[in-house]
């Protein structure tokens, strides 16, 4: 399955948010995108061990680099290996290459999460943001399954020990105090981990709840499967 083609990517800046797999889509993007592509982060992520990464470039080391290699890593190193905001603008990348892919907030490893006040990190003028949920936290108490289990149970009116439902997804997705709070831009959902009938069940649950375009997956396990998709 061609995944930008069916998230309708186009070329510049595309911001992947939520939980669940982000690390995963953008792996497989950055493979399956025809152009150069630049991968970074506007919160924290972990290096592309498979991809050169750029700590401190310029624009003219970026282009160099990108003759060389077409899909590169950009970020300044912080604390504990990780990645921090790359020292170039966003704005200034998107003149660099065809496409830059941002993680544009932390999940903590966990399948769902509600942003807090400052999230998602966006920048305006992204071309698409990609909203992402696993389905390992349905049927499972909000305080197991949620980072910023608390906001995520407000947003739902729910207590953290209460279950969370595909219906509560689809809402803290979809909401304007939730994921899609300062989003100007194309909106699209992936539901990830659908790796069992049941998980895969209650994801189409909650693409029933949607109002936006929406794809369920399973990318960890088999990135080439795919169950179901909208379009625009």
């Amino acid at each position: 399955m061609d995944f930008p083609k069916l998230l309708g990517l186009r070329p510049g800046v595309t911001a992947v948010i939520g939980s669940g797999g982000k690390t995963s889509l953008l792996r497989r993007l950055a493979e399956e995108l025809p152009g150069t592509v630049l991968l970074c982060t506007t919160t924290h992520i972990r290096p592309f061990e498979e991809y050169p990464l750029l700590t401190a470039p310029t624009p003219e080391d970026i282009r160099k680099a990108l003759t060389a290699h077409r899909v590169l890593c950009l970020g300044t190193p912080c604390e504990n290996g990780k990645l921090t905001a790359p020292s170039l603008s966003v704005e200034t990348l998107a003149t660099l290459a065809d496409y830059v892919l941002v993680e544009a907030d932390g999940s903590h490893g966990l399948p769902l999460k509600a942003p807090n006040e400052k999230e998602p990190y966006l920048l305006g003028g992204e071309s698409l943001v990609i909203a992402m949920a696993g389905m390992s936290g349905l049927q499972r108490p909000i305080a197991e399954a949620a980072h910023r289990a608390e906001r995520y149970a407000a947003l739902v009116h729910k207590t953290p020990l209460d279950t969370a439902t595909p219906e509560d997804v689809a809402k803290v997705l979809e909401s304007n105090d939730g994921l899609h709070k300062r989003v100007d831009s194309r909106f699209v959902v992936v539901l990830n981990q659908c790796d069992t009938p049941e998980r895969t069940r209650l994801a189409q649950e909650c693409a029933a709840a949607l109002q936006a375009p929406c794809i369920l997956t399973r990318l960890e396990t088999d990135p080439s499967w795919w169950l179901d998709g909208r379009e625009d």
